[in-house]
């Protein structure tokens, strides 16, 4: 443990206070387990030991003193909060800005390759999402927040063992997207575009998985600038390479190598970050190791640690994959109403999911994604011209605003309410909520509204919307009916393996 005192004597100093503290500190009142504040413990670690409230050795104007000290722990949270949140925003917002890349990018190439890696996409992301758990910013939080940071470091090392065998899978299972698709009856003349689409885009996978575990590693410690960095570096890349490989922007007479190009300019740019964030964060700044990296301990991998993993990672990634899965069966009901709405509700629900990501990154942004619901209430038009030049689709755009921005908001309020109790290690209870969700309510509430309803898009995400809401009150009862008690004591047991 000399070690970690070390380790945590020096965050102290720098004033590097991390989430996971914080939330530590909030839930026993703002005192350590022996009953000392946060400044009572930075100063008893200078080697002075400050009085208790009502001692006698109190000193006058005492009381004054600590309402300041109150007020500066209160304004140095709040900045603490502000400033993780927008490092996490420039983090999602480039990854936003790079899916919102790709997509226009390849629509602009030719419609059959906007249709066929919108067909390898939906195979893709229902299976993709296997690696997508995300649950180890979890126990490095709570480790860190209970000063053990040779802990967190070895809960990263059970992370990447544990995500081996589950990314070795997918990039199978993208590898043989051709085949698959094939076999589901796709149209034949999209096959070979989708398949080649899919077998390169495999590659980016093991990069993807180790970006978003080190991301959420440094995250739980309170260092969120190294992922923005590299991400907004990787937009610029995405963006720069994809206008002049797949385009040919800006040389005159030259159109590019088209969609040939598409998913190595993506999983190059996913490489290449990777490399540049190892380069100087990992190999220059020697971050991983001021944080309590100490090489690789594979006897610290036990199978009891394993299995603490995937007892939350196994409910978590299954929720995911309801939600996917399900907007898989949704997209099928788009597809009996024509070609054209199946497009439009795409390029849509990229537009649900780009808000998403951006505003699941702190709770304030309430107010950003009620000017998002206004936006695409009053302007989706605007929107529609990043998707398609086509009229009849900008009019479908139009006459279904409502419902979208309508889904929009509920989508969101439940995302940001579905974190709290994965946030307490609730894993399982979050995933049997978004199967209820999911399942009894947009699923079915799809299919009745546009078959007894209206059948368009308008019925479409209407059902959807009243999905999300049936899932925001789960979620706030489950929220209402928390035994914090219990929270703590289980948090208290996994930092204690």
């Amino acid at each position: 443990m000399a070690r970690d005192d070390e380790l945590r004597t020096a965050l102290l100093e720098e004033g590097e206070v991390n989430a996971g503290e914080t939330a530590a500190n909030r839930r026993g009142g703002g005192a350590g387990a022996d009953g000392a504040s946060d400044n009572e413990r930075i100063e008893s670690v200078a080697g002075e030991t400050p009085p208790r409230n009502g001692s006698e050795d109190e000193a006058p104007g005492a009381t004054s003193s600590r309402a300041e000290t109150k007020s500066t722990t209160w304004t140095h949270e709040l900045g603490e909060i502000l400033y993780l949140g927008v490092g996490l925003f420039l983090a999602r917002a480039s990854w936003v800005v790079i899916k919102t890349t790709d997509t226009s990018i390849i629509g602009h190439v030719s419609t059959e390759a906007l249709e066929a890696s919108a067909v390898a996409d939906l195979w893709m992301s229902s299976t993709g999402v296997l690696t997508m758990g995300g649950v180890l910013g979890v126990f490095v939080g709570q480790a860190v927040g209970a000063g053990n940071f040779r802990l967190a470091s070895i809960w990263l090392q059970v992370s990447l063992v544990s995500l081996v065998p589950i990314v070795i899978f997918v990039m199978l299972l993208w590898f043989l997207t051709g085949p698959i698709l094939q076999s589901m009856g796709v149209d034949a003349a999209l096959i070979p575009q989708a398949s080649y689409y899919g077998a390169v885009l495999a590659l980016a996978i093991p990069g993807r998985t180790l970006m978003g575990q080190f991301s959420q590693f440094l995250s739980a410690h309170g260092r969120v600038k190294p992922e923005a960095n590299v991400s907004v570096f990787a937009a610029i890349l995405n963006l720069t390479l994809g206008l002049t490989l797949v385009l040919g922007i800006p040389f005159k007479g030259w159109l590019g190598f088209g969609f040939a190009a598409c998913p190595w300019v993506t999983a190059g740019t996913e490489t290449m970050q990777l490399v540049v964030f190892w380069f100087i964060y990992g190999y220059l700044q020697s971050l991983p190791s001021q944080l309590g990296w100490e090489g690789w301990h594979f006897e610290e991998v036990t199978w009891a640690r394993l299995r603490e993993f995937f007892r939350l990672y196994i409910p978590a990634v299954l929720s995911s994959c309801s939600d996917y899965w399900r907007m898989s069966v949704i997209g099928i009901f788009a597809a009996t109403l024509g070609n054209t709405d199946l497009a439009v509700f795409n390029a849509s629900y990229r537009i649900l999911w780009m808000s998403l990501t951006i505003v699941g990154c702190i709770a304030v942004t309430i107010t950003i994604l009620m000017s998002i619901v206004l936006v695409v209430c009053f302007a989706v038009q605007y929107i529609a011209l990043v998707f398609s030049n086509d009229p009849e689709v900008i009019d479908l755009f139009e006459k279904s605003s409502v419902p979208i921005a309508l889904t929009l908001l509920m989508m969101n309020l439940s995302v940001f309410l579905e974190q709290i109790p994965v946030a307490m290690g609730q894993t399982r209870t979050t995933f049997f909520a978004g199967v209820v969700g999911s399942w009894a309510g947009q699923v079915p509430c799809s299919y009745l509204f546009i078959t007894f309803w209206r059948h368009d898009l308008t019925g479409l995400y209407t059902g959807v919307a009243t999905g999300y809401f049936l899932l925001c009150v789960i979620l706030g009862v489950i929220i209402f009916r928390t035994d914090w008690d219990a929270v703590v004591r289980d948090a208290q047991r996994r930092n204690a393996t």
